[in-house]
Parts: C-alpha cells; structure tokens; sequence
C-alpha cells in the first residue's frame, strides 16, 4: 500500500499567508500531498472563493474546511496566553461562526487602528491606507 500525506496547516492570503489559495493547491499537488486543510486565522473566506473545488479537483487535491481560531486562555495565575485551536470540518455557511469570524476581523482591524497610532506617535507616519496596500486580503 502507497503512503499518502497531507497537510492539515496551511495558511492563505486570506490571513496571514503568502500565497493564494489556487497557488497552494498546486504546490501541494507538486509535492505529492493527497490532502490539505487550509485553516486561515479566524475566517473561512478561502473556502468562499470562486471556484476554489474546480481547483481542488483538477489538482486531485482533497481539501478539509478548516479554520485556526484565535482565543485566550487565562492561567489560574491569571496571566493570559493567546491560544490557536485547529477546527476541522466546519460548516463554513454556520452562522454564529460567521459571527464570530465577522466580531475578530472588527477587533482586528480596531487593534491595527491603535497599533498605527502608537507608530504615529513614535514619528513613524504610517497609515491604514499604507497598510492596506500590503494585506492581501
């Protein structure tokens, strides 16, 4: 019997990934995986993308929905640590998760906000505008 492999960690544009998810499915096929997840941080929007299962199937590239879900777990020293948790085989159209990815992105963007503004402050004219150029999505 043949081993097969996959990768069930794999980031895209749609969070903090280099490469689009077509690219991704290609260079999997190009290495033999059989499987993959791509589990973006807090959103399942790769898996809204046009045509991202024409893709998976002209590669014969399996891929699992999944997500990488930022959360925060308080210590009984009450010192909080950020955790990430895999969730595989998610109903991408569920509507509490779109909720949720929907309020992170928000907290995300509002968090960049004061980031931009400590820079600011620190002389380093950085702006949203400037940022946005460079996140893909």
């Amino acid at each position: 019997m043949e081993k097969e492999f996959a990768d069930l960690h794999v980031h895209t544009i749609y969070s903090d990934g280099t490469f689009p998810p077509e690219a991704i499915i290609a260079e999997a096929a190009k290495c033999g995986l059989k499987i993959i997840s791509l589990t973006d941080h807090d959103t399942a929007d790769v898996y809204l993308a046009e045509g991202i299962q024409s893709v998976s199937s002209r590669y014969g590239v399996e891929i699992i929905p999944g997500v990488e879900f930022s959360a925060d777990y308080y210590m009984q020293s009450r010192h909080l640590i950020e955790v990430h948790v895999i969730g595989y085989f998610i109903d991408i159209f569920d509507q509490k998760l779109k909720d949720y990815f929907r309020e992170y992105q928000e907290m995300r963007y509002l968090r960049a906000q004061a980031i931009l503004k400590k820079l600011n402050a620190m002389n380093i004219p950085l702006q949203m505008q400037d940022l946005k150029k460079e996140v893909k999505k």
